[in-house]
C-alpha cells in the first residue's frame, strides 16, 4: 500500500515546525514563517478545527490559495455575532483577485469570476440550500475570500456592508498555508 503525499510530507513538516519552535535563528530558514492552529470548521474538509498550519509569507496570493490574514476591520465582530467567539486572525480561500468581478451565483449555484463559473471541488455542498448573493468588483491590492464550508463560514459575503466591503487588503495577509497537520 502506498502512502499518501500528506503522510510522506508529515516528517518534513514536523522537522520544520520543530526547528521554528525550538532552535534560535531557525526562522531564518523561512523568514516570517508561522505555525497557527485552526479554530473553526469554516474551511472543512480542507482544514478542520484543531489542525495546525504552516504559513509562509507571500507577496501575491493566487486564486485558490488559502490565506491567513489579520482582521481587516469588522470581521471578528461579525463572526462573534453570527457564530460565537472568534480569533483576530482568519484563514480563507482566495476567490477574487484585484480587478476581478465576482458574483454569486449562476443558475447551478456556482460562484462566477469574470463571467466564468469556478470549479470548486473543495467546497462542502450546502445543506441549507440558501445562497447569500453578492456582486462585487475586487479593488486594487485587495482579495475576496470565502470558506470552503460555506454553511459554516463567515467570510467576505457577510461583510459587504462594512467600510472594507468584505475585501481583505493585501497588507493584512500574513501569508499562505503551505502545510497542515
Amino acid at each position: 500500500m502506498r502512502s499518501s503525499p500528506a503522510r510522506r510530507r508529515a516528517p518534513l513538516v514536523l522537522v520544520l515546525v520543530g526547528l521554528l519552535a525550538v532552535v534560535p535563528g531557525a526562522h531564518a530558514l523561512a523568514p516570517g514563517a508561522a505555525v497557527m492552529r485552526v479554530s473553526s470548521d469554516s474551511m472543512a474538509p480542507t482544514l478542520t478545527r484543531g489542525d495546525h498550519v504552516v504559513v509562509l509569507p507571500v507577496e501575491e496570493p493566487h486564486r485558490g490559495d488559502l490565506v491567513v490574514f489579520d482582521d481587516p476591520g469588522g470581521w471578528r465582530e461579525a463572526v462573534e455575532r453570527i457564530a460565537g467567539p472568534a480569533d483576530s486572525v482568519f484563514v480563507k480561500r482566495v476567490i477574487g483577485l484585484p480587478g476581478d468581478h465576482v458574483v454569486c451565483c449562476d443558475p447551478s449555484g456556482r460562484v462566477e469570476v469574470d463571467g466564468r463559473p469556478l470549479e470548486e471541488p473543495y467546497v462542502v455542498p450546502s445543506r441549507s440550500r440558501t445562497l447569500l448573493a453578492f456582486d462585487v468588483t475586487v479593488g486594487p491590492a485587495e482579495l475576496w475570500v470565502l470558506g470552503d464550508n460555506r454553511d459554516a463560514s463567515v467570510d467576505s459575503r457577510y461583510l459587504t456592508a462594512t467600510p472594507g466591503r468584505g475585501m481583505v487588503a493585501l497588507e493584512d495577509v500574513r501569508g499562505t498555508v503551505r502545510w497542515s497537520f
